[in-house]
């Protein structure tokens, strides 16, 4: 049996009251930085020979001041407090609400906590009389509703050598200097989204060659890949290549009209982006399985395009050469009939190892009828 715990103060040093509400529907929901702003602003409360800033308590937390900020927003967002900004874009006040249970009605008699020498920059007030909701935990990381930079904070985000290279990359390539108004895009996606520069540079170079330059359309396709979770160049690249013309490309000659799955996705891109075989040449892929198995079998193709890689075949007319070598080999082993895959049978990858055979133009005839018929 479990021996119950006193607990209990060995001397008189001062209390912080916690509401019991807090504890039974707000902390158990919040990210356990969150809850240590919190308490530690109750705690100052009670005290008022403690230094207040969001230098000090990031220094007293052992928490950056960029993740206290996002500490007080997210309260904010709970209604458990309300910040007021200065004209500096900076902390002035935070008020901390009593807390009345699930409703979502804002307390008329509040505490003011005075918050000074802030040295976090922050965005201009947003309205906060929203009823309250309780968080969700969600896939993608929550964020704050898009903030208006003001110039002082844009020239702070370009000390920072990764942002100011960024910038210069996207001007390079819009082919003109960007304004206040234009640097509100990548300061949010690399402030609020908290996007690396290079998915950054992605995202700008995917838009400006679909011809997108509206700041509107870059950060919808930014929400988009929050949203879903793609926070490297490469997810995002296999994001792009699933809802592009390669991919459907590739259904077509598979026959197959529904979605891809993750593992099916994820040999595509390895296809694309590790092997970098053309369309064509998976087209080829998927040619030859579907001949030699009569179905769509991708582990098939992926035997088929490593021998490729293997083999350093780039192109089409690499394919052919690699045709006629494994053709050679197999009429000096005594074996007849033309190749058209490129897989060595001495090779160990059993993908490799398919029945050779030439094909006539009545086999393709089959073989289109085949697709037009899954279509």
């Amino acid at each position: 049996m479990t021996r119950p715990i006193k607990l209990s103060f060995g001397n008189e040093i001062g209390e912080t009251t916690v509401s019991n509400i807090f504890i039974d529907e707000y902390m158990a929901d919040a990210n356990g930085a969150y809850v240590k702003v919190y308490l530690y602003l109750l705690r100052c409360l009670g005290d008022s020979s403690v230094s207040v800033s969001v230098a000090a308590i990031s220094e007293k937390l052992d928490e950056t001041e960029k993740d206290i900020i996002k500490a007080l927003r997210y309260w904010e967002k709970q209604k458990l407090l309300h910040i007021l900004w200065d004209a500096e874009g900076q902390i002035s006040s935070i008020t901390l609400d009593p807390l009345t249970g699930s409703s979502s009605r804002r307390p008329d008699n509040i505490i003011t906590l005075s918050v000074a020498d802030s040295c976090e920059e922050a965005p201009a007030p947003v309205k906060t009389d929203i009823p309250r909701i309780r968080p969700v935990k969600e896939t993608a990381p929550e964020i704050t509703p898009k903030p208006d930079y003001s110039t002082r904070q844009i020239a702070k985000f370009k000390q920072d050598d990764d942002f100011n290279r960024l910038i210069d990359f996207i001007e390079e390539r819009l082919g003109c200097t960007m304004k206040l108004a234009d640097l509100q895009t990548p300061a949010f996606l690399y402030d609020q989204l908290e996007m690396s520069a290079p998915l950054i540079r992605y995202l700008y170079e995917f838009c400006i060659f679909k011809g997108k330059t509206a700041p509107a359309y870059i950060e919808k396709v930014a929400m988009s890949w929050h949203d879903k979770n793609i926070d490297t160049v490469d997810r995002a690249k296999a994001e792009v290549f699933s809802r592009s013309k390669d991919c459907t490309a590739i259904k077509e000659a598979f026959g197959i009209s529904r979605s891809f799955g993750a593992i099916e996705l994820d040999m595509i891109n390895r296809w694309k982006f590790t092997y970098n075989m053309s369309t064509e040449m998976i087209r080829e892929a998927c040619n030859r399985t579907l001949l030699n198995t009569g179905s769509p079998d991708f582990k098939y193709a992926d035997g088929i395009l490593s021998g490729w890689y293997k083999k350093g075949v780039t192109d089409m007319n690499g394919i052919a050469a690699a045709d006629a070598e494994h053709a050679a080999k197999a009429q000096k082993s005594g074996r007849t009939g033309t190749a058209r895959g490129t897989s060595d049978t001495s090779s160990s990858n059993k993908f490799n190892q398919f029945p050779q055979r030439s094909y006539s133009d009545r086999d393709y005839e089959d073989l289109e009828r085949r697709k037009l018929g899954k279509l």
